[in-house]
């Protein structure tokens, strides 16, 4: 089962009843970031000033350098079962195209034909790109595919 919290400008955030005691220790407020809104709270520091703690992140515990992925895309739906701890790229995949964006997800029209993709990520370096696209390539259509790297006879 789930409970509403509150928030402010008249929003509010799904949470599990084994959370909701907990959670409602704090005030909570709604902060738009980007196109989203999330249940935030303000957490007073050592040595003054503040810093913002979101919701989710806090449920799951997520260690620096991850995030935190809603499941169903509704980022005031806090519970357990929504949420999941993923790298940046993971839950880039999970994204919607760009507002505003006039294409589905991975569909660009180039010069009167619709070309449909899929981004492999962003690489360092690009033989590590190249690696990636081999894989994929592979996985895709099997042996029969000419790579990067091939195999020096």
């Amino acid at each position: 089962m789930s409970k509403e919290i509150q928030l402010t400008k008249g929003f509010t955030t799904i949470v599990d009843d084994d959370d909701y005691e907990w959670l409602s220790q704090w005030q909570w407020h709604a902060h738009q970031s980007r196109r989203d809104w999330y249940a935030c709270r303000s957490q007073a520091v050592d040595g003054g000033g503040q810093i913002t703690v979101r919701m989710h992140r806090l449920i799951l515990g997520a260690p620096d350098g991850m995030v935190v992925d809603h499941i169903n895309r509704n980022s005031l739906d806090n519970r357990r079962s929504n949420l999941r701890i993923a790298t940046r790229t993971e839950n880039l995949r999970n994204g919607r195209s760009p507002s505003g964006w006039r294409y589905p997800k991975g569909v660009r029209l180039i010069e009167g034909h619709w070309i449909a993709y899929v981004c492999l990520g962003r690489f360092d370096t690009k033989e590590q790109a190249a690696a990636a696209y081999d894989e994929a390539a592979k996985t895709l259509w099997g042996e029969q595919v000419y790579l990067n790297k091939r195999d020096k006879r």
